[in-house]
């Protein structure tokens, strides 16, 4: 029997329909007879596939249809283990998530095979604090849709070696730089607070000053963020380049 994680060629098709509505079972067997694919066999031929396979083919599919790239190209760009063709995948996947998928929780069962990930796996995450579990009344567990980029992410950094259990340095770093980016940012939240309007009752000119200092802070939010990702890369590259 197939273990309980791998998929038939026609779930897979199931699967991906939304994200890829013309993939089809002669497509992906096509992908397979040009060395794109390489799934699991039974002794009696029947193909079954695993996470890791969902994933090449999500790859495949990604660069093909958005890039370009003639089969002969793309299978070389993943053999070779580059990891631009993965985090290609990863940015198409997060770009086609709904509003519905993002705006909702969902349970444990389906985030899983929406996102091709274990229940272990979101356990570990939310063991390091990437993620958390909201808990119902009667006891289920759900996931929140805004947590789907970081659980992808995390994903891809596993098949690179990097296991949940490694990740809890970045939660904490990520928590004292959200400490010092609050204090930057209190003299304009104290404005959202307050409207900016001391001194000025009128209620409209309030409303606006509020709007435009929740402008301000989104822009400079946006800034920190950037910039201290960008100083980040950096020094990385300074020390992997001595």
């Amino acid at each position: 029997m197939a273990d309980e994680n791998l998929l038939t060629i026609g779930k897979v098709v199931k699967r991906l329909s939304e994200k890829h509505p013309d993939l089809s079972v002669s497509k992906i067997r096509f992908l397979e007879s040009e060395g794109l694919l390489n799934p699991a066999r039974t002794p009696a031929g029947y193909r079954f596939y695993s996470a890791d396979d969902i994933a090449r083919l999500e790859a495949v599919l990604f660069l093909q249809n958005t890039k370009f790239l003639p089969l002969d190209v793309i299978k070389e760009r993943l053999d070779s283990g580059n990891a631009e063709a993965t985090l290609d995948a990863i940015e198409t996947s997060n770009a086609i998530d709904g509003e519905e998928v993002l705006e909702n929780v969902h349970p444990i069962d389906k985030a899983c095979e929406y996102l091709n990930v274990t229940p272990a796996f979101l356990s570990e995450l939310a063991k390091t604090n990437v993620i958390s579990f909201q808990v119902s009344r009667s006891g289920h567990e759900f996931i929140d849709g805004k947590d789907f980029p970081l659980i992808r992410l995390a994903d891809a950094l596993s098949r690179l070696g990097l296991e949940p259990r490694n990740l809890r340095q970045f939660v904490n770093s990520a928590n004292r730089e959200a400490g010092i980016f609050e204090q930057i940012l209190a003299p304009i939240k104290s404005r959202i607070s307050s409207g900016g309007a001391r001194g000025r009752s009128t209620e409209v000119v309030s409303n606006a000053s509020r709007k435009n200092a929740q402008k301000e802070y989104d822009a400079q939010l946006e800034a920190l963020i950037n910039l201290t990702q960008k100083l980040h890369e950096q020094l990385l590259y300074r020390i992997f380049n001595k």
